[in-house]
């Protein structure tokens, strides 16, 4: 069973615990059918699921399945098989996402020192 997670904008809030995760699929939820769900959709602009694996993490298991709801504004453009990094607080609220930038050799290391900021692959 895939873990959920629900964005929710930081407020000033740094990440519990930070996670890099590899997309596998990117979706446009059906609405009507997610609002039934998780009524939190239907205060998200443009909102798209995005279908992932942990691929390292301090708080989830290394191969687990995550589906994280969330503005597509967020985290645009994204395409599959890109890294991403998210921060969550208790679950099941992710208050950070950001590409994990192409140049970072050592994900463990960058992951250490990310602080919740988005980063940017220009």
């Amino acid at each position: 069973m895939p873990k959920r997670l629900e964005f929710e904008w930081p407020n000033g809030r740094a990440p519990l615990h930070k996670t890099i995760i590899t997309v596998h699929a990117i979706r446009k939820p059906n609405l009507l059918q997610s609002v039934t769900r998780s009524p939190s959709i239907s205060k998200l602009p443009n909102p798209i699921t995005i279908e992932a694996k942990v691929y390292l993490s301090n708080h989830f298991v290394s191969g687990e399945t995550i589906h994280l709801t969330l503005p597509e504004a967020e985290v645009t453009p994204l395409i599959e098989g890109q890294l991403l990094a998210i921060g969550t607080q208790k679950a099941p609220v992710c208050t950070q996402v950001t590409l994990v930038p192409a140049d970072a050799s050592d994900h463990a290391l960058w992951l250490e020192h990310w602080d919740g900021q988005i980063t940017s692959n220009d």
